[in-house]
């Protein structure tokens, strides 16, 4: 050996091991920033999905007037068509069969002047209609009311449903009756939301009442005292 210099012999599977070692802590490393990377991109894709969902649901206004008034026959189409959109896709209708034209005309004939029918119209299309129901065929119900509101299903969050639901009960004053009843899903949570605006309180609840799209439906009733 020479003077000043020091020799050393490694065995060839420790150098292995160790190289395999530092191999190991860089592969864990570089998973981790790859785990890091996609949480963040999880994350901004989850926001910019949150920032899109509140924007398509907020409130939507329309450059023309909304016009309540009373339906005439030549309405009735569209009634049929925004109602029945609802009998395929929706459980605020407890209907499975849509309604045909003829069944509604004559439903529409029910209807006189104490139980009025109304639409909601935008630029000569009707977006919604709303109407006030005997409640009873019994003759001591007969100031008791049953209101539906139905809204297109492109014009949610427009306030239409508002507009007609506080011209049924301005009606429905007007025409002496003393109480509206409302029977709605349960999970309609946005009915039972617009009600409650106006000031309906919650009477009672049927449990597994209806049967529709395969599984067991609650009616949530609420009633306003006029």
């Amino acid at each position: 050996m020479r003077s000043g210099v020091i020799s050393f012999f490694i065995e060839p599977e420790i150098v292995s091991d160790a190289a395999t070692r530092i191999q190991s802590k860089k592969g864990i490393r570089i998973r981790v920033a790859k785990a890091v990377r996609n949480v963040r991109i999880a994350a901004l894709e989850l926001t910019t999905m949150k920032a899109k969902t509140a924007l398509n649901r907020a409130p939507k206004s329309y450059s023309a007037a909304v016009v309540i008034r009373r339906a005439v026959r030549s309405d009735l189409t569209a009634v049929n068509d925004i109602y029945n959109h609802y009998v395929w896709h929706s459980t605020c209708t407890y209907q499975e069969e849509p309604e045909t034209t003829a069944s509604r005309r004559q439903w529409f004939g029910q209807h006189g002047a104490k139980h009025p029918v109304v639409v909601a119209e935008v630029n000569d299309e009707v977006v919604g209609w709303g109407s006030l129901s005997a409640y009873h065929p019994r003759s001591a119900y007969r100031r008791t009311v049953e209101n539906s509101v139905y809204v297109h299903h492109q014009h949610h969050r427009r306030g239409v449903g508002s507009l007609l639901l506080n011209d049924l009960i301005v009606r429905a004053r007007g025409l002496g009756h003393h109480a509206i009843i409302a029977g709605i899903d349960a999970e309609q949570a946005a009915s039972v939301a617009l009600h409650d605006r106006f000031g309906f309180q919650k009477v009672g609840q049927f449990r597994q009442v209806g049967f529709k799209f395969g599984r067991w439906l609650d009616v949530i009733y609420l009633e306003l005292v006029l």
